[in-house]
């Protein structure tokens, strides 16, 4: 959702029409039905869209439609984690294994690594156990303890604060201490914390919940087909994804 006061004067016109143009070249490109893009400079403001609401449908995209935000989630976990740090309820240096047990760097890792992808934990998604699991039953819902028990076992990948890698299993495990420090659903804290006190409306943490509000966008992906077959995974359980990725927004 928009929040007040972010609506700005539109961009010069032939630059809206490159943009247009770029949009328009991708959908072909990549074969999606269709995106909604957004672009906010302090020179002005475009809102484009390309393509249908979903695949095999004429309907046209909307300002309206929802659509699951991915991994502009992790923003709105991490600034959770820092609302609590200013509360003094977790500090930067807390290891997370102080909270986790049995986590790759468990003792070293601190809060601040897993924010800032140091942190040196693989991955879950590269794990192929789990990924198995995940494309076999998509709409299968997983708890975020068994996301992050993919990596148990696993060596870490450096030690902690010494290189950087993108790691989903970082932000699940923060998703995870801020339940565990609050007591609350990450559902709760954000809206709490960051989406009530900013007039987000539209914007949610679905939890559980596999469904999305009307009127929303299909999404389709390839992933997981070994012939590249075109599935809608609209509703694919998000809590594959939890705090790494859940989130839903117009």
């Amino acid at each position: 959702g928009t929040a007040a006061g972010t609506e700005s004067a539109a961009l010069p016109a032939e630059l809206q029409a490159d943009l247009q143009t770029v949009l328009d070249e991708a959908r072909v490109e990549w074969g999606f039905p269709g995106a909604q893009v957004g672009v906010w400079t302090p020179a002005g403001a475009w809102i484009g869209t390309t393509g249908t609401a979903a695949m095999n449908d004429d309907r046209p995209i909307t300002r309206d439609d929802h659509t699951r935000i991915g991994s502009i989630t992790k923003t709105l976990t991490v600034t959770a984690m820092l609302q609590l740090i200013e509360q003094g309820k977790l500090s930067f240096e807390d290891t997370i294994g102080e909270y986790v047990p049995g986590m790759p760097n468990g003792d070293s890792a601190t809060l601040r690594n897993l924010a800032d992808m140091t942190s040196g934990i693989p991955p879950y998604t590269t794990e192929a156990a789990c990924t198995t699991r995940y494309f076999d039953a998509p709409t299968e819902p997983w708890l975020p303890q068994e996301l992050v028990d993919c990596v148990k076992d696993a060596e870490p990948v450096f030690p902690a604060g010494t290189q950087m890698q993108y790691s989903n299993s970082n932000l699940v495990l923060l998703g995870m201490v801020i339940e565990k420090v609050t007591g609350q659903s990450m559902e709760e804290v954000l809206r709490a914390g960051i989406l009530d006190p900013l007039g987000m409306a539209q914007t949610s943490s679905p939890g559980q919940d596999a469904d999305i509000p009307q009127p929303h966008l299909s999404g389709v992906t390839t992933q997981g087909n070994p012939d590249d077959a075109v599935k809608d995974a609209t509703t694919w359980t998000p809590t594959f994804a939890f705090t790494a990725g859940d989130m839903i927004s117009t």
